[in-house]
Parts: C-alpha cells; sequence; structure tokens
C-alpha cells in the first residue's frame, strides 16, 4: 500500500491520455507532503473526485498539481480542507483553459500559504472570482500572476485582498484580464507591504 510515500511530484505529469483519477486513490499515502505537478498536462482530466486529498493532512505543497489540465471544468467543494500545512498554491490551477468557477471557501483551511502566485493563470473560462477567496489566508506573501490572462473575469470582489497584509508581490496579477469591467475602490488598500505591482 505504499503507506511511507511522502512525495508524488510529478507522478503522473503528461498522461495526456488519462481521463478520470480513481476516487480514494491516495487514501492510504497519509504521509504524503508534496503534490507539485502530480497531474500536470493531463489534459483529458475533467473533473477531480471529491476529497481526494482527505487523508494526506501532511502536504505542504501543490505546487501546478493540475496545471494544464485543459479539460477539468471545476473543483471540488473542499477539496483541500483537510490540508492545513499547505503553504504553496503556485500555479495550482494554470492553464486550467476550461475551468469556469472557484468553490467560495476553497482556501479558507490553509491558513499557512505564503504562495498562490500563477494559481489560475490562463484560466480563460473562469468567470468570476469568489468573495473572501483569500480571507483566511494571512501569511501570503506573494499574488503574481494570480489571475493573469483570466480573459473572461468581468470583475474583482470588494476587498478581495484585506486580509492579506502580509503581500508584498502583486506584479501581474490581473494582467491580461481583457473582459475586466471596473476596479473596486481601495482594493490595495491593506497592503501597506507590497512593493510591486
Amino acid at each position: 500500500k505504499n503507506t511511507l510515500v511522502t512525495n508524488f511530484g510529478n507522478c503522473f505529469n503528461g498522461c495526456t491520455s488519462v481521463s478520470s483519477i480513481p476516487a480514494n486513490l491516495f487514501d492510504n499515502n497519509t504521509q504524503v507532503m508534496h503534490f507539485g505537478s502530480c497531474f500536470d498536462g493531463c489534459t483529458s482530466v475533467s473533473s477531480i473526485p471529491v476529497g481526494l486529498f482527505d487523508n494526506n493532512t501532511l502536504v505542504t505543497n501543490f505546487s501546478s498539481c493540475f496545471s494544464y489540465c485543459t479539460s477539468l471544468s471545476g473543483i471540488p467543494s473542499g477539496l483541500f480542507a483537510k490540508n492545513t500545512l499547505v503553504t504553496n498554491f503556485g500555479s495550482c490551477f494554470s492553464k486550467c483553459t476550461s475551468l469556469s468557477s472557484i468553490p467560495a471557501g476553497l482556501f479558507e483551511k490553509n491558513t499557512l500559504v505564503t504562495y498562490f502566485t500563477s494559481c489560475f493563470d490562463g484560466c480563460t473560462s473562469l468567470s468570476g472570482i469568489p468573495a473572501g477567496l483569500f480571507d483566511n489566508n494571512t501569511l501570503v506573501t506573494n499574488f503574481v500572476s494570480c489571475f493573469n490572462g483570466c480573459t473572461s473575469v468581468s470583475g474583482i470582489p470588494a476587498n478581495l485582498f484585506d486580509n492579506n497584509t502580509q503581500a508584498t508581490y502583486f506584479n501581474s496579477c490581473f494582467y491580461g484580464c481583457t473582459s475586466l469591467s471596473g476596479i473596486p475602490a481601495g482594493l490595495f488598500d491593506k497592503n501597506t507591504l507590497a512593493t510591486n505591482f
């Protein structure tokens, strides 16, 4: 059962013909800390099983985990609810061009996260950003290119970054959001440590 596995980085990277992920795939791998690029480039995967990572409570890294999963259309609510030690979601859903929405509260249990760099970069079908998406992520320092190229996003929730007072980098955060029709007043008012926009 491989109960001592700690790293699934790049495990299924580039498996373009894999169309589904078995439920309970990682249930016995309770020591895993790294899922970086695990399903990166799995262009035929269209969905993620509910509770896929529920037993992987030691995970710290989900960077590029589902990057370039171009057929992925949704994210289960509470996907990362049991992964309270995660620090890195960089490029986690980057280039998921079919992803149309983000569940409210997706990251609410991930209070140790510091990186959301390019998390939703190039998600061209994403139509909106949930209010309070980052409210509990008070240690985040980096939002570089977080929503870069999200060409269908038309609005930014007011107070989106109010609780992210440690954030220093926002450069290219909304670069290329060509449908964006407005910017909330005071969007970065609480980000007094930011040095790069």
